[in-house]
């Protein structure tokens, strides 16, 4: 008595290829983090002078910092009198000129890009390239990819020699874009937005 061995098909998985990176938007995003971490430590600094930063809630400082700040601030001073002051009294009596903290907060909240808050401190924000990327969505856009790579490298052999229009060419294959920056061929954007 043979047993029949069965035969598993191998078959060929999808894997998606970068087609394009937004790199203007890369850059700008990254820009933007970089501004809001040091306005942030900016606020910090000027805030660690006249409070105990230990005694601030992150979250709502980043949320609202001028109110944050002022409510800590009139929670470490209410010994200055005997009586309950509005912040305002509290800042008169204490010399205490909250106008460059104003200007940095309005700055930091005028940055639209998102810090985040693990276990009371603030993390910078995370740009990866990948997240501006286009991927392929099918193997038919895999085999245009391949295309164009090889067409790449053909124009680059060819140029060694005599000088190519690369405008020209791409408007031969209508999946095919040049990229103005690289001066490269990539894939239309339009095909990877189905």
């Amino acid at each position: 008595m043979e047993k029949k061995r069965k035969i598993k098909r191998t078959e060929l998985v999808f894997v998606p290829q970068p087609m394009y990176i937004d790199t203007v938007r890369f850059q700008k995003d990254k820009n933007l983090a970089i501004e809001k971490m040091a306005t942030y430590k900016a606020i910090q600094e000027w805030c660690r002078v006249r409070i105990n930063m230990d005694n601030v809630n992150m979250e709502a400082f980043i949320f609202d910092t001028i109110e944050e700040f002022k409510k800590v601030y009139a929670e470490e001073n209410k010994g200055v009198a005997n009586v309950v002051l509005s912040f305002e009294k509290l800042s008169f009596l204490t010399d205490l000129n909250i106008k460059p903290l104003e200007g940095l907060a309005q700055k930091f909240h005028s940055n639209k890009m998102e810090l985040r808050v693990v276990k009371g401190k603030v993390q910078e924000p995370i740009i990866k390239e990948k997240s501006y990327t286009q991927w392929t969505l099918s193997d038919e856009d895999n085999k245009k990819m391949d295309i164009i790579k090889r067409l790449n490298e053909v124009v680059e052999d060819a140029e060694a020699f005599n000088r190519v229009s690369k405008g020209q060419l791409a408007s031969l294959f209508p999946f095919v874009q040049l990229e103005h920056r690289t001066n490269k061929f990539v894939m239309a954007r339009s095909l990877g937005r189905r």
